[in-house]
């Protein structure tokens, strides 16, 4: 088959990049409104529209809508949530992450409301407010759904997978948001220890689940900035997830301060976005980070800068795999210390 016959085979994905708008915007929309909620169990849409406070026949479009792109299910014009929105989009369900859906979104609203105009003219002033503790409390609860129901559970099992896991006394999550990934990790272990270190905004959102686990005797806590405050001593595990991208510049740096905290034989484990065909792939990353770099600051990580490193940091063994998260693939590399 011609190049071109090929091309011509494609316009249905290139098609389906367009519709992208409409998927993103039921999405949304529903989110918003609260629709997964009320959709536990087949309900006619008029019934729906009373309580969503939405205009009847509307609501009834919508809804197939939101049954074309597989998140709502519809039988004789009655509709309910798919499994895949009764997992994650109900706010009933334990691992809802709504919120982190539409806080990822709105994250992303200032490029794209003025796209064409950061694209032609270089990113905006950056607001003050990026470093206000409010919103890094409302970052972190948003993550909150998402390391619970997805990074949390897979770093448990990653983790607990390592030789060294059961003679693990100690453990520092560097930077680790909401601390559910500690959390995790430490549940599954008989009597590892932990340390969550990260803002003191953060932190305090971080308390909320940490005695909801009912762990508050095994995961401490330590308010700072990794960047430049010590994050302590005499660990035999340090995990690094998604953090090691704001020190891109300094990375050798950075991670001779992680070598220095462990103990002798300790093991450093870091997951992150590690792209690859010169920055294009894995494609969910690529994209992820480009409103950053294009407002902001370029932050993604190629494939193999840790691992490097790693090395020059004076690591004993370095081995790196690709993983699967609910996101897509990610890089992990993981130093062992002499």
């Amino acid at each position: 088959m011609s190049e071109t016959a090929k091309t011509k085979n494609d316009f249905k994905r290139l098609y389906r990049m367009h519709q992208g708008y409409f998927y993103s915007n039921l999405l949304h929309t529903a989110l918003e409104l609260g629709v997964f909620k009320h959709l536990k169990n087949y309900a006619s849409p008029f019934d729906a529209a009373q309580k969503l406070n939405t205009h009847p026949a509307n609501t009834s479009r919508f809804f197939n809508g939101l049954a074309a792109i597989g998140l709502l299910k519809k039988k004789k014009a009655l509709y309910k949530n798919s499994p895949l929105s009764q997992t994650y989009l109900d706010q009933d369900s334990e691992f809802y992450i709504g919120d982190y859906l539409l806080y990822h979104a709105e994250w992303n609203t200032p490029l794209f409301d003025n796209f064409k105009a950061i694209l032609q003219n270089g990113p905006p002033a950056r607001e003050a407010k990026a470093d206000d503790p409010e919103l890094w409390a409302l970052g972190a609860t948003a993550i909150a759904q998402f390391q619970k129901a997805c990074t949390g559970p897979a770093l448990a099992r990653i983790i607990s997978g390592l030789d060294e896991f059961h003679s693990f006394g100690r453990m520092l999550d560097l930077a680790g948001g909401p601390g559910i990934n500690a959390l995790e990790i430490i549940k599954a272990h008989p009597s590892l220890k932990g340390v969550l270190f990260d803002r003191p905004a953060v932190i305090e959102v971080a308390q909320k689940y940490i005695k909801q686990y009912q762990l508050g005797s095994r995961l401490s806590v330590i308010p700072g900035n990794f960047q430049a405050d010590s994050f302590g001593q005499g660990y035999d595990l340090i995990l690094a997830s998604a953090c090691l991208n704001f020190v891109r510049q300094d990375l050798t740096k950075m991670i001779k301060r992680i070598h220095q905290s462990l103990n002798p034989g300790g093991v450093f484990v870091s997951i992150h976005d590690g792209l690859t065909h010169e920055g294009t792939r894995p494609a969910s990353f690529a994209l992820s980070w480009m409103p950053v770099a294009m407002m902001w600051q370029e932050l993604s990580l190629e494939k193999g800068l840790i691992a490097q490193a790693m090395v020059k940091a004076g690591f004993k063994t370095v081995v790196s795999e690709q993983i699967s998260f609910g996101i897509g693939e990610m890089a992990m590399d993981i130093g062992r210390k002499v």
